[in-house]
């Protein structure tokens, strides 16, 4: 069996997304540990060995594009002509909006505690580790390839991240890569508070 695995902290403590391949006679004997550990519906049999983790991998290539997109928006609503208070826009945004998300959300909690992200580091690190390429987006990016798939929104994601170590603190993208840095500390705990 092999169980992909999303939900970061909070799904840890109260229930994660569980992405499960192997055989069906298999599926049927884990299934009830598969509910106890999963959030009320949160799981799912794929297919084969490896269909669980290959749904992981593209989840995450999923996941890099849509953060990239919410940094991006915050810093241009930052640096636009008008005084936003980002705090309100996230509020709005997290209720009944198209883009309502446990994102938007994480995004408002950091916003709450530091409206400037200050206490954020702009480098955004990757699940292999920037540059490293290792990570599972990167791996995404690879076998789409492979099978004849463009991904631009992705590469850029992946791009982005891998180049953040470049973007001046103050700049407005270093904004950006504070933002996606924010969710990546809030879902995952990920180290991207400056010392």
């Amino acid at each position: 069996m092999d169980v992909g695995t999303s939900g970061g902290l909070e799904g840890a403590r109260t229930g994660a997304c569980l992405m499960i391949g192997g055989y069906g006679k298999d599926f049927i004997k884990i299934k009830p540990i598969a509910e106890a550990a999963a959030a009320p519906g949160a799981f799912g049999h794929f297919g084969p060995v490896g269909s669980g983790h290959f749904a992981k991998m593209v989840h995450n290539g999923i996941e890099y594009g849509m953060m990239e997109a919410i940094g991006e928006g915050t810093a241009i609503l930052k640096t636009s002509p008008y005084d936003y208070d980002l705090r309100e826009v996230f509020r709005v945004y997290n209720n009944k909006s198209i883009i309502d998300s446990r994102l938007v959300n994480w995004t408002l909690n950091e916003l709450k505690v530091n409206p400037e992200l200050s206490n954020i580091s702009s480098t955004i690190g990757s699940a292999g580790g920037s540059g490293t390429k290792k990570g599972e987006a990167h791996w995404t990016i690879k076998l789409a390839k492979k099978m004849g798939v463009d991904t631009p929104v992705i590469k850029a994601s992946v791009k982005v991240r891998d180049n953040s170590f470049k973007d001046k603190e103050d700049s407005p993208n270093g904004f950006r890569n504070k933002v996606v840095a924010a969710m990546r500390w809030q879902f995952g705990g990920h180290p991207v508070k400056k010392s």
